[in-house]
């Protein structure tokens, strides 16, 4: 697993032990090739793997505002 997926899940772990809201874990341009261990992560919502999803939330976005989806 890449440096920088560790300390993203690292920083998640340590916002959800805060109690600040760490239910969205972004981990996409981490260069994974297998899933992380994420067991006992139960608080997490969202799990982003794809280095795509800015684009696909930016799509989602305009065709919103332009009378879409």
């Amino acid at each position: 697993m890449s440096e920088l997926a560790q300390q993203l899940i690292a920083e998640n772990k340590a916002k959800h032990a805060r109690g600040e809201d760490a239910s969205y874990l972004d981990l996409g341009r981490c260069g994974l090739t297998k899933l992380p261990d994420l067991s006992g992560m139960e608080w997490l919502e969202t799990l982003i793997l794809s280095s795509q999803w800015e684009a696909l939330v930016f799509y989602q976005n305009r065709e919103v505002h332009r009378g879409g989806i």
